[in-house]
């Protein structure tokens, strides 16, 4: 994909979310492509000691009204010595859960109602 096109559906998903369009106009409007893409292409050195000691896994979750009965300090500790025991991550290492709210039907329908008004309005304009 191109950079316009992946740019726009970028900027799609976030006025999708709720996102004012002006706000989304005000950001786009400070990235430049031609400005970026040599330093997007620079080779990135390798970690430094201190870079690899202090890395941080985030964890994409979503939540589960089950899970408040849950402990999860268990789950991390395994998690943890999994990660430890194939190498992808050492004692000192940190991991961060980040849960989003479940996505219901409604919220759904409301997506796809947007995406109908907005292809609507640009066919009729």
């Amino acid at each position: 994909m191109d950079f316009a096109k992946i740019k726009s559906l970028f900027a799609m998903r976030l006025r999708s979310r709720g996102y004012p369009g002006k706000w989304i106009k005000s950001v786009f409007s400070e990235v430049s492509y031609t400005e970026m893409r040599p330093r997007a292409l620079l080779p990135r050195p390798p970690l430094t000691e201190e870079q690899r000691a202090n890395r941080l896994f985030v964890l994409k979750l979503t939540w589960n009204p089950v899970w408040e009965a849950v402990d999860f300090g268990p789950i991390w500790r395994t998690l943890r010595d999994a990660f430890e025991e194939t190498g992808l991550a050492s004692s000192s290492d940190r991991i961060l859960a980040s849960f989003k709210k479940p996505e219901c039907l409604g919220d759904r329908l409301n997506g796809i109602n947007r995406k109908t008004l907005v292809s609507y309005q640009a066919q009729v304009v």
